[in-house]
C-alpha cells in the first residue's frame, strides 16, 4: 500500500519552535546574526528593518559596515508564555563596551508562526518609543521603534527601551519577536554604524482547555477597619468553557473577602470578570500583606496572588509627578519643569518639601510654588507646609538650555510622616535639547521647503492673484504688499490700525469671481486716532471690521464695509486686552464669505450662557448677541455683507430682538473661544477650523451648519471634561483669561455642560474631530489643493503654530479618512483623537503628525496655483514655500511584438509610472486597447531585461488605470531604475500576456493629467474649471483630449455634457476647460461627473490621474425641523426628538404604498451592532402608535438616512399627529439626531 502524507507546514513550525523552546530560560531564543547596517534615521527607521520573513534581507546593508563588524549585542525581555489579552512590558536591550558608540536606536515587530502576520498590539508607554501601524510588507504589520527623543545621545555602553505588548484575544500559537537594533557613532551618516539583529518566542500559556487568573491592581492601600477593592479576570485557554469558583485564601488577621459575582461562567473565548471586596478590622496589623485568589472549576485549580498593604492611619503616602515644557526643549528658549506633590493619605502631611538637583548643561532662571517657598540655583528645595489628604502642591521650575543634549532631571519629595510607600517619592523628567536652526526643515524626505521673501513687518495672510503674484498683509503696518517672483512689487493699500495683541490687519480673501469684479476682502482692526498705534485702548468698540475693495491691477480703493465687529476689551478688576479677534476670511465652495471671529473676552449666550453672563456684565449690556457680543462665531454673508436667507438660524423662532435677532441670522457656527485657521476642503466642500484652548485641549473641528464648539463650558471631547476642568483650575494663573467666569464655573459631568449650554433651535454640540490634551497652541490650517505636492499629499490638512515654543514652529500633516470626514491615524494612541500629551508644548502623541519644523509663528497656509505650498511666518517676517523633490518618471508602450515569444496582436498600450522622491511609493497609469479577447489579467514584472520573462511584482487591478498606488523596496526602486520591469497585459486568448512594454525613464518622456483627484464646485457656481497638469520634457508642443460622462449627475439636467481638446505649446505646463454646471431647484444630494483625458498626442501618454472626478455640492437642503430634546453624554443610552406636528393626509412621502407606510429622512443614524431606533405617532387626542421600523438605509452622497415604518389599521387619516424617534446606543462623538422632512 502506498500512502501519501501530507505535511502541514505550521505544525512543522511549532515542532520547532517548541523543541528550541525547551533549551532557552528568561530570555528566550536570544539570537544575535551579527551586525547589519541600517540608514540612520534620528527618529526610527522605515518599517521593514527588522530582519522578520519577507523583509528585505539585505535592507540594512546598503549604507553601513560589513555584516559581524562590532562587539555588541542585542537582546528583547519578552514573557515566555502569553495569556490572551495580558499586556506584557518588552524590553529591547542594547550592551557594548566599545566607546565610540554614542546613539542607540531600534526597530521590532511581531509576528504568528503560522503566516507571518502581525499578532497582538504593541504600545508605547513613553516620549521614546513610536508605534508604526499598516506598515512594512503587505503595509500589514505593526513596528515599534526609537523616536529622535529615545536615541540617548552621549551614552556610552548601551541602552534599553521598555514599551508594552497586548497578547492577542485568542490563542494564535506561538508569536515571534522580531527586533534589529543600531549602535551609532553619532557621526551624523551612516558610515560606522553597528547593526545588530535578534529574536525571541513567545508560546500560549496552554494547548488544552485551561483557564487562566489575574487580579486589577496587583496591590491596594487600605487602613484598618477600611475596604479595598479589586477586579479579578478569569481567562479561556485552548476552547475551555465551564463555570469557575472564585475563593481567597492566607488573608491577614481580621480580613473577610466577599466575591461578586462568586462564581463566572465562561460560555466562549470572552474573558470575564468578579470583584474582589475585602474588608480589614480593626485589629489588622499594619504591613504589606500577600493573599492568594483561588479559582477551581472541577478538577482545575489555579491561583494567583495579591497584595493588601495595611497603613497607618497616622501615615502619609506622598507622590510626586514632574513634566518639563516644551518638550522637544530648545537650545536659549526657558524649559519649565513642573513638579505636583500630592497627599494620597491617610494622614495629613506636614513639613513637605521638594529638592531638586539641577542638570548640568542649564542656567536657572527662577522657582515658584503654589503654597511655600523654594530657594536655591542649583539644588533648589521647596518648602510647602502641610498637605490635607487628596491636596496637591505644584512647584515651577524654569531653567534656559545653553547647549544641544539630552538632560535628566529628577525631584524627590519628603514629609515628616511615615510614608507606606516610597516608591513614588521620585520623579524624572528626560527632554531632548535641540538647537533652533535660522530656517524652516521639512522632515519628510520627499519635500523641501525654501524662502520666498523675507524681511516683511509681521505678515498675516496671503492671497494669490497670479501665479507667483501674491498680495500679504502685515499686521502691525497695516499695509496690503503685492510680491511677484518672490521681490516686493507694490504697496496698494496702507491703513490706519491698531495692531496691539492679536489686533492689526489681519485676513484676505478673494471674491471666487476675482478675475472679473476685482473684490479683495479684508479684516482690519482700526486706530481710533487715523494712524497706526499699539495703544491697546486707542480703538472703538467695534473696531474689528471687515471691508470690501476693489483691485484695478495696481491699488485698491474702497468699496464698502460688510460688518463691523467687537475690539475693545475693558473689564472690572482686569488690564484692557487685545486678543482673540479671530481673523481669518475664506470664501466656500458656496459662494459665501466666511468670518471667523474669537470670543473678544465677552461671557454670554453665545459663550453657551444659557442664562446669562455674570454678574455684573461689562459695560456695553449684554448677555445677547448685539453688535457688541456677537463674538465666538463663524459668521456666514454674501459677497454684499447681506445674510443669506440659507443661514442655519435665519427663520428660528427665538426670545431676541433687535440688533440680537439680526445678528444671530447671520451666524454659521458659535461657541467658539478663538481660531486662527480655517480652510475648506478641496475633495468635499466641508468648512474645518482650528480652535484655541485655554491651557487645555486645542481643537479641530469639522463644522456643519449650526456648529456649537461647547465654550465656555468645555473644551476638548465632553467625555473628558473633568481633565478640561482639572488642568484649567490648576495650570498657570487658574483662569480662563476673563477673570468674571473662573474655572470653577464649569460643570463636573458631561450631561451637566451639556444641559448648561445656550442651544438654538438647529444647533448641534459635535466633539472635535481632534484635540490635544495641553495646549500647544496651533495656529494656521490650510489643505493641499491638488498634486503639487506629490499624489500622497493630496487633500492633506497642514496646521502650524502661533508660538515658536515648541520646534521653534512646528507643522503637523493629517491625513483624512476616504470619506473625508475624519483624520486617519497611523499612531494606535491617537485612535481616541486626542493626543494625550503631559503638559502645555509636549509633543507626545503627536510624533506622526510632525512634518516640519523652525517655521515660527505661522499665520497662513495656502496652496499657490503651480500646487506648491506658502506658508506664511509671522516671526520670521518670512513668506516659505514648499514643495516637492524631483520624481522620476517611467513610460512604457506596450506591444505584443515586445511579449516573450512575440506575437502578432495589433492590440497597444500605453504605461506610466511616476516614482516618488523618496522611491518608496509609485503611481502607475495604463491604458490599452484592441485586446483579441478578453483582459484576464495585468502585472508589472522583473527584474528582467526586455525579452525576458521574470515573475510578477505588482498585481494590477483589471480595466483601464488612472491612478494606481504601489509600495517599492530599495532594491525594487533600484530595479526599476535599471530598466529591469515591465508591464504586462493578459487575455483569453494569451494567457501569459498579450502586450507589453518595458518601463524606462527618459529625459524626453512627457505625461498629462489631471491636477486633481476631485474637483468641489456649488450647484449655483455657474460652472467649474478644471485644470490639466503637463510633466516631463514640455519643449515640444503636444494634445490631449478630456470629456465628461455621467456620474451620479446626469446631463443635461445636472450639467452640460462638455468635451475637447487641450493644445499645450511648447513651455506650458498647465491648461484648463470648464464644465458649465445647472442649477435646479431639486433635493439630490451631492452628485458626481466622471471626466477623463485621452488620446494624447506629441509623444506625450496619459498620466496619474487621467480620470478625475467633479462633486456638486447640492445648494437645496431639506429644512432641519427639530432636534434632540434630550442633551447628549457619553453616559446617554438613547436621545428622543419629535417632529413638529402634520398631517398624514398630507405628507411628503417617497414610499409606493402610501397609505400603510410613511417614508421619513433623519440625520445621525449610522446603525452599530447593538444599537436600535423606535418610532413612534401621537394623534391629537394623545393617543400613541408604535410603529413597525420595515427599513433604514443611508442614502448615497447625502447625510441622511431613510426610514421606512408601517402605520398600524387602526390610526386614524383625521387631525395633526406627531413623529417621534428614540435612539438606542452609545451617543458621544456622534453627530446630532435630527428628523428632517
Amino acid at each position: 500500500m502506498i500512502r501519501v502524507i501530507r505535511v502541514n507546514p505550521r505544525l512543522i513550525r511549532l515542532l520547532l519552535l517548541a523543541a528550541l523552546l525547551t533549551v532557552v530560560v528568561g530570555v528566550l531564543l536570544t539570537h544575535n546574526l551579527g551586525t547589519r547596517s541600517v540608514h540612520a534615521f534620528s527618529a526610527g527607521p522605515p518599517a521593514g528593518y527588522t530582519g522578520a520573513p519577507q523583509e528585505e534581507p539585505e535592507a540594512c546593508a546598503e549604507c553601513h559596515v560589513p555584516p559581524d563588524a562590532g562587539t555588541g549585542k542585542i537582546s528583547i525581555t519578552a514573557p515566555q508564555t502569553y495569556i490572551p489579552g495580558q499586556t506584557y512590558p518588552i524590553t529591547v536591550t542594547h550592551t557594548n563596551p566599545d566607546q565610540t558608540r554614542l546613539r542607540w536606536g531600534f526597530e521590532l515587530t511581531v509576528l504568528d508562526t503560522a503566516s507571518d502576520e502581525k499578532v497582538g498590539d504593541l504600545q508605547s508607554t513613553d516620549g521614546l518609543t513610536q508605534v508604526l501601524n499598516n506598515a512594512g510588507p503587505g503595509s500589514a504589520r505593526q513596528y515599534i521603534e526609537h523616536t529622535a527623543a529615545g536615541t540617548f545621545i552621549g551614552q556610552h555602553n548601551g541602552a534599553s527601551w521598555t514599551f508594552n505588548w497586548t497578547a492577542p484575544a485568542i490563542d494564535v500559537g506561538p508569536v515571534v519577536f522580531y527586533a534589529a537594533g543600531n549602535h551609532a557613532n553619532n557621526d551624523g551618516n551612516t558610515s560606522g554604524d553597528y547593526i545588530y539583529k535578534t529574536f525571541v518566542v513567545s508560546a500560549p500559556a496552554a494547548t488544552s482547555p485551561d483557564f487562566a487568573i489575574s487580579v486589577s491592581p496587583s496591590s491596594r492601600s487600605v487602613v484598618p477597619a477600611g475596604v479595598a477593592v479589586y477586579t479579578v479576570t478569569v481567562t479561556p485557554l485552548a476552547g475551555f468553557t465551564g463555570q469557575v469558583s472564585l475563593g481567597a485564601a492566607n488573608l491577614s488577621t481580621g480580613v473577610t473577602f466577599a466575591f461578586a459575582p462568586t462564581s463566572v461562567d465562561i460560555t466562549d473565548a470572552n474573558s470575564k470578570t468578579a470583584t474582589l471586596t475585602l474588608t480589614t478590622a480593626a485589629n489588622t496589623p499594619v504591613g504589606n500583606h500577600s493573599f492568594d485568589i483561588n479559582a477551581q472549576s472541577g478538577s482545575t485549580q489555579h491561583a494567583t496572588q495579591a497584595s493588601l498593604n495595611v497603613v497607618n492611619p497616622l501615615s502619609a503616602d506622598l507622590s510626586v509627578t514632574k513634566t518639563a515644557s516644551p518638550n522637544p526643549g530648545q537650545v536659549g528658549v526657558p524649559l519649565s519643569y513642573r513638579i505636583i506633590a500630592t497627599n494620597n493619605g491617610p494622614a495629613i502631611a506636614t513639613n513637605v518639601s521638594v529638592a531638586d538637583t539641577l542638570p548640568s548643561g542649564v542656567t536657572f532662571v527662577s522657582a515658584t510654588t503654589t503654597q511655600g517657598n523654594c530657594n536655591g540655583t542649583t539644588a533648589v528645595n521647596c518648602n510647602l507646609g502641610s498637605l490635607n489628604v487628596g491636596a496637591s502642591a505644584i512647584v515651577t521650575i524654569v531653567v534656559t538650555p545653553s547647549s544641544a543634549s539630552q538632560i535628566t532631571n529628577s525631584a524627590t519629595v519628603t514629609g515628616t510622616e511615615t510614608d507606606s510607600d516610597l516608591t513614588n517619592n521620585t520623579a524624572s523628567a528626560t527632554t531632548l535639547i535641540q538647537p533652533a536652526a535660522p530656517s524652516p526643515t521639512m522632515l519628510d524626505d520627499n519635500l523641501t521647503v525654501s524662502t520666498v521673501i523675507t524681511g516683511l513687518d509681521q505678515p498675516t495672510s496671503l492671497a494669490f492673484i497670479g501665479p507667483g503674484d501674491f498680495l500679504v498683509l502685515e499686521k502691525a503696518s497695516g499695509k496690503v504688499k503685492r510680491i511677484v517672483n518672490g521681490l516686493l512689487h507694490s504697496t496698494p493699500l496702507d491703513l490706519a490700525v491698531n495692531n496691539a495683541s492679536e489686533r492689526g490687519l489681519l485676513g484676505i480673501a478673494l471674491h471666487p469671481k476675482f478675475s472679473q469684479n476685482g473684490w479683495v476682502y479684508l479684516y482690519w482692526t482700526e486706530s481710533s486716532t487715523g494712524v497706526d498705534t499699539a495703544n491697546i485702548d486707542e480703538v472703538a468698540v467695534l473696531g474689528n471690521r471687515v471691508d470690501r475693495y476693489v483691485w484695478n491691477g495696481s491699488t485698491l480703493t474702497f468699496d464698502r464695509n460688510l460688518i463691523k465687529l467687537r475690539s475693545l476689551q475693558q473689564d472690572a478688576g482686569q488690564p484692557s486686552r487685545g486678543n482673540h479677534n479671530g481673523g481669518v476670511l475664506r470664501f466656500g465652495p458656496d459662494g459665501k464669505i466666511y468670518i471667523v471671529f474669537g470670543d473678544n473676552g465677552r461671557r454670554g449666550f453665545l459663550q453657551n450662557l444659557a442664562s446669562g453672563g455674570p454678574s455684573p456684565d461689562d459695560q456695553f449690556g449684554g448677555p445677547a448677541p448685539d453688535d457688541e457680543h456677537l463674538t465666538g462665531v463663524i459668521l456666514r454673508l454674501n459677497d454684499d455683507g447681506s445674510t443669506p436667507a440659507d443661514n442655519p438660524f435665519f427663520n428660528i423662532a427665538s426670545n431676541l430682538s433687535g440688533e440680537a435677532a439680526a445678528n444671530i441670522k447671520k451666524v454659521f457656527a458659535y461657541g467658539i473661544r478663538n481660531s486662527f485657521g480655517m480652510d475648506f476642503d478641496p475633495l468635499s466642500g466641508a468648512l474645518w477650523t482650528q480652535e484655541n484652548g485655554d491651557d487645555a485641549f486645542d481643537e479641530i473641528n469639522r463644522v456643519t451648519p449650526g456648529f456649537n464648539g461647547g465654550w465656555i463650558q468645555t473644551m476638548g471631547p465632553i467625555s473628558r471634561i473633568d481633565e478640561f476642568r482639572s488642568i484649567e483650575m490648576t495650570y498657570g494663573a487658574g483662569n480662563l483669561q476673563q477673570l468674571r467666569w473662573p474655572p470653577s464655573n464649569t460643570a463636573l459631568t458631561p450631561q451637566q455642560a451639556l444641559s448648561r449650554m445656550y442651544m438654538l433651535n438647529g444647533a448641534q454640540y459635535v466633539d472635535p474631530e481632534f484635540s490635544w490634551k495641553y495646549a500647544l497652541a496651533p495656529s494656521p490650517i490650510g489643505f493641499v489643493k491638488g498634486r503639487g505636492l506629490g499624489p500622497q499629499f493630496e487633500g492633506d490638512l497642514f496646521v502650524g503654530a502661533s508660538r515658536t515654543t515648541l520646534l521653534n514652529g512646528f507643522l503637523f500633516r493629517f491625513k483624512l479618512t476616504s470619506d473625508r470626514q475624519h483624520f486617519s491615524f497611523s499612531d494606535p494612541r491617537l485612535v481616541d483623537r486626542v493626543a494625550d500629551n503631559i503638559d502645555k508644548f509636549d509633543q507626545t502623541e503627536s510624533e506622526s503628525l510632525l512634518i516640519g519644523k523652525d517655521f515660527g509663528i505661522t499665520t497662513d497656509i495656502q496652496s499657490a496655483p503651480n500646487g506648491n505650498l506658502y506658508v506664511v511666518s509671522l516671526s520670521n517676517g518670512a513668506v516659505y514655500e514648499i514643495k516637492s523633490k524631483p520624481s522620476l518618471l517611467f513610460v512604457a508602450n506596450l506591444t505584443g511584438a515586445q511579449e516573450t515569444p512575440p506575437n502578432n496582436s495589433t492590440a497597444v498600450g500605453r504605461a506610466s509610472l511616476v516614482l516618488s522622491p523618496d522611491e518608496k511609493t509609485a503611481r502607475v497609469s495604463l491604458t490599452f486597447t484592441g485586446l483579441s479577447s478578453g483582459q484576464t489579467d495585468a502585472h508589472i514584472h522583473g527584474p528582467a531585461l526586455p525579452g525576458v520573462s521574470a515573475p510578477p511584482v505588482f498585481p494590477l487591478p483589471l480595466g483601464q488605470l488612472s491612478d494606481f498606488s504601489i509600495t517599492l523596496t530599495p532594491a525594487q526602486a533600484q530595479d526599476l531604475k535599471n530598466g529591469l520591469f515591465y508591464v504586462n497585459v493578459h487575455s483569453s486568448n494569451f494567457p501569459t500576456g498579450e502586450i507589453r512594454g518595458q518601463f524606462a525613464s527618459s529625459v524626453s518622456a512627457v505625461t498629462m493629467q489631471f491636477s486633481a483627484t476631485g474637483f468641489v464646485v456649488n450647484e449655483n457656481a455657474g460652472n467649474v474649471t478644471v485644470s490639466v497638469t503637463r510633466s516631463g520634457d514640455t519643449t515640444n508642443a503636444s494634445t490631449i483630449n478630456y470629456a465628461t460622462t455621467n456620474g451620479s449627475a446626469t446631463q443635461p439636467s445636472d450639467y452640460t455634457s462638455t468635451s475637447g481638446t487641450l493644445q499645450f505649446a511648447s513651455g506650458e505646463t498647465v491648461k484648463t476647460f470648464a464644465i458649465p454646471i445647472v442649477d435646479d431647484s431639486l433635493v439630490e444630494g451631492n452628485e458626481t461627473i466622471n471626466v477623463v483625458l485621452s488620446s494624447p498626442a506629441g509623444g506625450a501618454v496619459e498620466g496619474s490621474p487621467f480620470s478625475s472626478t467633479i462633486t456638486i455640492l447640492d445648494d437645496d437642503k431639506p429644512l432641519i425641523l427639530t432636534d434632540e430634546l434630550t442633551a447628549r453624554a457619553v453616559a446617554l443610552d438613547s436621545v428622543t426628538m419629535l417632529h413638529e406636528p402634520f398631517s398624514l393626509r398630507n405628507i411628503f412621502n417617497f414610499s409606493s404604498d402610501q397609505r400603510t407606510r410613511i417614508m421619513f429622512f433623519a440625520t445621525g443614524i449610522d446603525l452599530l451592532p447593538g444599537e436600535s431606533i423606535t418610532v413612534q405617532l401621537e394623534d391629537t387626542d394623545h393617543h400613541l402608535y408604535p410603529l413597525v421600523v420595515e427599513d433604514i438605509r443611508k442614502l448615497p452622497n447625502f447625510p441622511f438616512s431613510q426610514i421606512t415604518v408601517k402605520l398600524p389599521d387602526s390610526i386614524s387619516l383625521e387631525g395633526d399627529h406627531q413623529l417621534s424617534l428614540t435612539f438606542h446606543g452609545v451617543t458621544s462623538n456622534k453627530p446630532l439626531i435630527s428628523i428632517v422632512r
